[in-house]
């Protein structure tokens, strides 16, 4: 018992004291901290996991870089890609899926209306968009999909023809959307994506450059994947 004394004490005279606490939660505020400046916490919380994932690793990699001398920015948009593409693609079957027709036949029409009253490369560029259009709607693998939704929002603001099937429906569809100013976002994000990240012509080296961009590219995603 005397040998016990001390160290009961002391264990007395901890419960009488406040404990201490470890900073677990410190890193995922210092974390929402950084995002802040580039999209708001509320807009970043409603994101997907996989989403928010990739806004994260963006902006890690955007501090960790930002003061090295002499390196290119352009892998901080790499995270982006995918999940750019995946939301684009999210819209475009939102706005359009319900409008093919179910039948062979009927859909083979609605994919491939009658173009001949369109000087030849037009008719051929219409081609290109109503078999990329096909592949997303239909068989879900379309090619560059924020590119596509590029051009359905820009063919709404400047077509002045009138084609039947899935132009029509895309002309409809979409008319609501065109008078935000959506499309000038995804034409900056798109642009941008091909000329410093995709085909890098230009070198990305600078790094309030790369900020503005990478604010762009967040609220972007969080506009295309919010788009109702």
């Amino acid at each position: 018992m005397q040998t016990c004394k001390p160290s009961l004490q002391q264990l007395l005279n901890e419960t009488m004291s406040p404990q201490l606490s470890l900073p677990f939660g410190e890193p995922e505020l210092e974390a929402e901290s950084q995002i802040s400046a580039f999209l708001s916490i509320e807009s970043f919380r409603e994101l997907p996991s996989r989403y928010q994932k990739a806004v994260e690793q963006a902006v890690a990699l955007y501090h960790f870089l930002k003061n090295k001398d002499d390196i290119s920015f352009a892998p901080v948009f790499t995270p982006f890609l995918g999940p750019l593409d995946e939301a684009a693609r999210g819209m475009i079957l939102r706005k359009l899926k319900d409008d093919v027709p179910a039948g062979r036949s009927e859909q083979y029409a609605f994919f491939h209306p009658d173009l001949t009253g369109l000087p030849t490369g037009e008719a051929n560029f219409h081609k290109r968009q109503s078999t990329n259009l096909e592949r997303t709607l239909v068989d879900q693998n379309g090619v560059m999909p924020i590119g596509l939704l590029r051009w359905c929002l820009d063919y709404v603001r400047t077509t002045r023809r009138k084609i039947e099937g899935v132009f029509e429906v895309v002309r409809t569809r979409f008319a609501g959307v065109s008078h935000s100013d959506l499309y000038s976002v995804i034409d900056a994000i798109y642009g941008f994506r091909n000329e410093y990240v995709a085909h890098q012509d230009r070198e990305l080296s600078d790094s309030e450059l790369a900020k503005q961009a990478l604010i762009q590219w967040s609220k972007g995603l969080y506009r295309i994947w919010s788009c109702r």
